[in-house]
């Protein structure tokens, strides 16, 4: 049974992505018809185009720090980034950067503000994509989408259910 619920979610999690952030965006920009998705993001991070890292600082101690540590290691493998907390992202970065974002709302603000403008929301132990839930709080997914807080730059979220405390031991 968790099988079929993998492969459904995986199917929902690409169709939804496929259709991108929903028009309810706290933006008014429409999204550039040059803005393709996965490829064309990593195009632009090759070509030098800057992306802010951000990890989430409400977790527990440890989490934080895990959050922090994964955001620096992906860092170092892009040419122009930079890792910020949730508490330290501007208005200008948002509106000048593309984002990869860490985690999940219970771990980060910046999180917390944007759940609602993505085509997967998390609530609890619960990822919601469309109308389907998932309840299971160790699920993992990767996703790209035009940022909802400025439709010219990709959102690229690297989120977790609750489940952080499994995957820090990997990291030490």
């Amino acid at each position: 049974m968790k099988k079929v619920s993998m492969i459904l979610a995986l199917v929902i999690l690409s169709t939804t992505i496929l259709m991108g952030c929903s028009d309810g965006a706290r933006t008014d920009g429409k999204i550039p018809k040059s803005m393709t998705g996965l490829e064309d993001f990593n195009n632009k991070l090759d070509s030098g185009d800057r992306v802010i890292l951000i990890y989430g600082t409400d977790g527990e101690k440890g989490v934080t720090q895990h959050s922090k540590i994964v955001a620096g290691r992906y860092g170092n493998s892009i040419k122009n980034s930079i890792v910020k907390s949730d508490k330290e992202v501007t208005e200008e970065d948002i509106k000048e950067n593309h984002i990869i974002l860490f985690g999940n709302p219970a771990t980060s603000k910046f999180f917390v503000n944007i759940n609602e403008y993505l085509p997967i929301k998390i609530q609890e132990n619960k990822v919601i994509i469309g109308n389907n839930v998932i309840e299971d709080n160790k699920i993992i997914y990767r996703y790209v989408v035009p940022n909802p807080l400025n439709k010219k730059k990709y959102l690229y979220v690297m989120g977790v259910g609750n489940s952080w405390k499994i995957s820090i031991k990997y990291y030490k």
